[in-house]
């Protein structure tokens, strides 16, 4: 191997970044990083108006979506933020839109 493709390849691997995972205890909801503190670990609730079919209708300033329940369309957190699990600790469980979207839902 040539000394150019040794740094080409050198470089390569530096600019991907490590895999190391991260520390857990750096690991926080949303809600948790004051970052929207009227979540609160609520699972939303108010009206939305959901676009039509296939779209996902967004709500609570992006924190959520619209989900289709009998009584119309309801605002519901989104089941990962910034790849961490929210339903848990909203004391709620991960459903699956009809739109194809993760939201959380009451238990």
């Amino acid at each position: 191997m040539t000394l150019r493709m040794r740094l080409v390849l050198g470089l390569l691997l530096v600019a991907c970044g490590d895999d190391r995972p991260s520390d857990p205890a750096d690991a926080t909801l949303v809600f948790e990083a004051g970052l929207d503190s009227s979540l609160g670990g609520t699972l939303l609730g108010e009206p939305c108006t959901q676009p039509p079919f296939p779209e996902i209708g967004e709500c609570h300033e992006g924190e959520g979506g619209c989900h289709d329940e009998p009584a119309g369309p309801v605002c519901r957190p989104w089941c990962h933020v910034n790849g961490l699990a929210q339903c848990a600790a909203r004391n709620g469980v991960e459903q699956i839109t009809d739109r194809g979207a993760c939201i959380c839902v009451p238990k």
